[in-house]
């Protein structure tokens, strides 16, 4: 049984993925998928340690986008 996982974000440094766009995917995806599953996010630099931080959950772009709960 896993318990943990760590997930690099991959492809945000060199390679030049939006890392705006990469904190929100990622954030997203362990809200809704992680489960009991501990998961800690790394950022590639200290500009995406912020953009982690700051980026907003499914529920907060829900919000944003007009919809209610």
């Amino acid at each position: 049984n896993v318990s943990s996982v760590t997930i690099p974000s991959i492809g945000t440094g060199i390679y030049g993925f939006p890392s705006v766009v990469a904190a929100v995917v990622a954030k997203q995806i362990c809200e809704n998928e992680a489960g009991d599953i501990d998961v800690t996010l790394i950022a590639y630099n200290d500009d995406s340690l912020i953009e982690l931080q700051q980026a907003p959950s499914a529920e907060g772009l829900a919000l944003l986008n007009g919809h209610k709960f």
